[in-house]
């Protein structure tokens, strides 16, 4: 299926918009019904679901999303496959976001539909499939407190306290936040996630307290992103 697995770097979706180039647009709108076509064949059974009339498509954990995008090329007809998790505890985030992320595929090109029906049939088989692998690795709160735990990003230290937070372990939770909060970085979105941390540390020893907290984002982000009841 092309050059295919390796690492995209967390990023969120549709915050950007290159100028339009008509024939790559009006090949993007010929391949949309091919993927879409192969998407509901794979991942509609599964309960993922196409988000609006775009490329990506959804997996509603209740606390996490699942994402699958079948990412355009600017330059040219075709598509790559990106799978992510989005943890919706993450406060303020207004767009479909990718925290967890990865390639499954490398850019395949489109001709016409007869061409490329095989490839995105190939492409709708390796999303079903990795869908099923991140909803086991992401099973229950536990396992991506734990996940999260084992790297060692700024961005995972902050994730990994607020997945304790969401188990009720308040002590882990604080000991993930201080740590994120001993970064220095002073860019305005930097500085009000550390004062976040700080508010939700002053939170932790009342673990129930904590717990209550990360449910309110869940649900804010929820309604934000009009995603309905779970």
């Amino acid at each position: 299926m092309g050059a295919s697995t390796g690492r995209v770097r967390p990023h969120w979706i549709g915050t950007t918009r290159a100028p339009v180039r008509w024939p790559v647009y009006l090949a993007g709108v010929a391949l949309a019904g091919v993927l879409k076509s192969s998407a509901t064949r794979h991942l509609a059974p599964l309960g993922v679901r196409q988000k609006g009339r775009s490329r990506v498509w959804l997996d509603d954990r209740a606390w996490w999303l699942g994402v699958v995008e079948f990412q355009p090329s600017s330059s040219s007809g075709g598509s790559y496959l990106n799978l992510g998790a989005m943890w919706l505890w993450d406060e303020g985030t207004a767009a479909i976001a990718f925290h967890v992320a990865e390639r499954l595929s490398g850019f395949l090109a489109y001709t016409d539909d007869e061409q490329f029906a095989p490839e995105a049939d190939r492409l709708g088989q390796a999303a079903a499939a990795g869908v099923g692998n991140m909803r086991q690795r992401f099973r229950d709160i536990a396992a991506v407190a734990e996940y999260l735990s084992g790297r060692t990003t700024p961005a995972d230290e902050r994730h990994a306290g607020m997945a304790y937070g969401l188990l009720g372990d308040g002590a882990a939770a604080a000991g993930h936040l201080r740590r994120y909060t001993e970064v220095r970085d002073e860019r305005g979105w930097a500085r009000r996630q550390r004062e976040d941390a700080e508010r939700l540390i002053s939170l932790a020893a009342d673990s129930d307290g904590l717990r209550v907290e990360m449910e309110a984002r869940i649900a804010a982000s929820r309604a934000r992103l009009g995603l309905g009841n779970p």
